[in-house]
C-alpha cells in the first residue's frame, strides 16, 4: 500500500490535534460524533482544551478513504496511564493481488524508576521485548494550543453540531461537551486523483484508562 493513501491527506490535522489528547465528561458511552457539541464563549474555548491535569485517557482516531475505487481503514489508540502510554495501529487496505491486508503495529512506553523503557512485539515469534531508551520521551498527554489559540477561526454550525473552522487549508468540525474537547472530524477530497479521506478523533476513559506492561520474553537492557 502507497504511504501517500493516508498520510499525506491528514498531516495537517494531524499537527494540528494529535498531540492534542485527551478528554472526555461524563457522558457513558454515547458517541460525541452523534452528540450535540456546545456553543462556548471565547474564554471558554480556551479551557476547553486545558489538559494539564490529566493523566489517564485513551484516543482513538480513525481514517478512512479511498483510492483507485479501493477502501483502506486506520484505527490507532493511543492509552495514556500516568508513566505509561500504550499505542497500536491498525491499518487494513486492499492490495490488488492478495486482496485484504491487515498490518497491525503495537508498543509500549514506560517510565521505571529513572528510566525509560520501549516494549516492542515481534510478530514472528509472538513475544514482547524491553528495551531501554537512550533519550528522555514525553509521557505527558500533550496540549491544544494549535486549536486553543484559535477561536476567531471557527463558527458554532447548528447543522453539525458542533464548531467548523480552517486550518492550514483544512475544514475541521470540532465538538465541545460538559466543557471539554472531545471530539473532531475531517473529510478531504483530492480533486488530482480522486482520494476521499475521512479522520475523526474521539476521546475517552478519562480517570478511567489503565495498562498492564506485557511480559517480556528477555530483557534487552536492565
Amino acid at each position: 500500500m502507497k504511504k501517500r493513501h493516508f498520510w499525506a491527506a491528514i498531516t495537517i490535522m494531524v499537527l494540528a490535534i494529535v498531540m492534542a489528547v485527551s478528554f472526555v465528561a461524563c457522558n457513558g458511552d454515547k458517541n460525541p460524533a452523534n452528540m450535540k457539541g456546545e456553543e462556548v464563549t471565547a474564554e471558554q474555548w480556551v479551557k476547553a482544551f486545558d489538559y494539564s491535569d490529566v493523566k489517564n485517557a485513551t484516543i482513538n482516531q480513525v481514517t478512512t478513504g479511498t483510492e483507485d475505487g479501493n477502501e483502506f481503514t486506520i484505527t490507532a489508540v493511543t492509552e495514556y496511564d500516568g508513566d505509561k502510554i500504550h499505542t497500536k495501529k491498525t491499518t487494513e487496505y486492499i492490495d490488488e493481488e492478495d486482496g485484504l491486508q491487515k498490518e497491525v503495529d503495537e508498543s509500549y512506553v514506560a517510565k521505571e524508576g529513572d528510566k525509560v523503557y520501549r516494549y516492542s512485539y515481534d510478530e514472528e515469534e509472538k513475544t514482547w521485548s524491553r528495551e531501554e531508551l537512550s533519550y528522555n520521551v514525553d509521557l505527558s498527554i500533550g496540549n491544544f494550543d494549535q486549536l486553543s489559540n484559535n477561536f476567531s477561526k471557527f463558527t458554532y454550525d447548528k447543522d453539525k453540531n458542533g464548531y467548523v473552522g480552517n486550518l492550514e487549508g483544512y475544514n475541521v468540525l470540532i465538538k465541545i461537551i460538559g466543557g471539554k474537547f472531545v471530539y473532531a472530524e475531517q473529510t478531504i477530497t483530492n480533486s488530482d486523483d480522486g482520494m476521499t479521506t475521512k479522520f475523526t478523533l474521539t476521546i475517552s476513559g478519562v480517570g478511567s484508562t489503565s495498562i498492564s506492561l506485557p511480559t517480556v520474553a528477555e530483557d534487552n537492557n536492565n
